[in-house]
């Protein structure tokens, strides 16, 4: 219980100092030293290494530009809703529906694009893994 205690202090940032190890009868303090040598450095590739932000930044330009695209098409299919109820009226319309889901779905394609590329900067994963 003790022990648990003390490594619970120590866990939560506690001014506790690890306990020094000593050579024993034969050993020299360089064995005692590389016994414990432990590399506790983390390296994460940063997203200079794995991808160049001017990628990333065509990317959500790419991403911005079919967003307006599709914002603009509901504008036109919703400017279609009018009044007049002929046939002809009714086909522009139905026609600017079909205009609009296409715009939707390259917006939707390039928001997936930016996303895997933002994924395999910042944490390493390419798409598809």
């Amino acid at each position: 219980m003790a022990l648990l205690a003390q490594n619970t202090a120590f866990a939560i940032g506690s001014p506790r100092r690890l306990p020094s190890v000593s050579p024993t009868a034969g050993q020299s303090s360089q064995a005692v030293r590389n016994r414990f040598d432990i590399n506790l450095t983390y390296s994460c590739p940063t997203m200079a290494l794995l991808m160049d932000n001017a990628v990333l930044d065509r990317l959500r330009q790419a991403y911005k530009d079919a967003v307006d695209k599709w914002i603009t098409a509901i504008r036109e299919e919703e400017a279609l809703a009018t009044p007049d109820h002929s046939v002809r009226a009714w086909d522009l319309w139905e026609k600017a529906g079909f205009v609009e889901e296409e715009a939707r779905d390259k917006a939707h394609l390039a928001k997936k694009q930016y996303e895997d590329a933002l994924r395999e900067a910042d944490y390493g994963i390419a798409a598809g893994d």
